[in-house]
């Protein structure tokens, strides 16, 4: 939910009713009291809504960390109605940062994180779910997943506490962000970006 500034984007538009859901209390609490959000403490396949309820479902970085993600996608089915729209963001199984940093790499952040999905395999999760799968595509959204991963890398080869937080807040800094720039909009040109986005239509 992002404390439910995603939601209240949404929620601009007139002819939308939104529902959160969020398996931490604080961040619920956070879109309910920032935003008045309608938003619940929950798991996705324990939700108290009917069949057919919604028109479209989210999973924003959601479907990595569901013990059966599978099982997670025929429920979003039951709740999608018939031509209902599905989005769903998770960590790329391909992405330069996997071959980069390897197992210092965010996407393997276990237990957070419990599963990593290639292209082929997700889109053979959602056929299997009962979805047409409209597109797959990265966005520029690599900084901070690189950062983390660069963090895990360091924290493995510096020895130094004082070394690892001066070498990770150059990392941070504007100019280097600002000197990566090309490389990340490269990375996200090519689809090598650490997070893929899918759209998916309920058949």
């Amino acid at each position: 939910l992002w404390g439910g500034r995603l939601l209240h984007r949404v929620a601009q538009h007139p002819a939308w009713q939104v529902y959160g859901v969020e398996r931490t209390p604080a961040m619920a609490l956070a879109a309910r009291r920032t935003y008045g959000l309608s938003t619940m403490v929950g798991d996705l396949l324990s939700l108290p809504f009917p069949a057919s309820r919604f028109d479209a479902v989210t999973l924003w970085t959601v479907l990595e960390h569901t013990p059966n993600p599978a099982l997670a996608l025929q429920q979003c089915a039951r709740l999608l109605r018939s031509g209902g729209v599905l989005v769903v963001r998770t960590v790329m199984a391909e992405s330069r940062g996997a071959r980069l940093f390897g197992p210092c790499w965010v996407g393997y952040d276990a237990p957070r994180i419990l599963f990593v999905f290639s292209r082929p395999t997700l889109r053979q999760l959602l056929e299997r779910a009962g979805f047409d799968v409209l597109g797959m595509q990265s966005r520029f959204h690599d900084f901070h997943p690189f950062l983390w991963s660069l963090r895990n890398r360091i924290a493995v080869a510096v020895p130094s506490p004082r070394l690892r937080e001066t070498l990770h807040a150059f990392a941070a800094s504007w100019p280097v962000r600002l000197l990566t720039f090309p490389f990340f909009a490269l990375q996200t040109r090519r689809g090598e970006n650490s997070f893929v986005t899918a759209i998916a239509r309920k058949r």
